[in-house]
């Protein structure tokens, strides 16, 4: 399940996918920390070394996709996509 919540104090994290696909337990996939539900998750790329994937229930404040998201993005779930 991927929920999407807004809040006015919100932190964004670029998707970078450089250690994994997996979106809710892998931190240095966002460069650091796993955003929560008041945070902004931007994909901000042409292209990414690992599509993301939810493996887990993640509660997001947001979802952006940039311009610079010219390759586009596909999101997994589990073994399924």
């Amino acid at each position: 399940m991927l929920a999407l919540i807004t809040s006015a104090q919100a932190s964004t994290f670029d998707w970078s996918g450089a250690a994994s696909g997996d979106m809710s337990g892998t931190a240095g996939n966002w460069g650091g920390s796993i955003p929560g539900g008041t945070d902004t998750a931007e994909w901000a790329a042409a292209t990414y070394t690992n599509m993301p994937t939810a493996n887990a229930d993640m509660i997001l404040g947001e979802l952006l996709f940039t311009a610079a998201n010219t390759g586009g993005t596909i999101f997994g779930s589990g073994a399924t996509t």
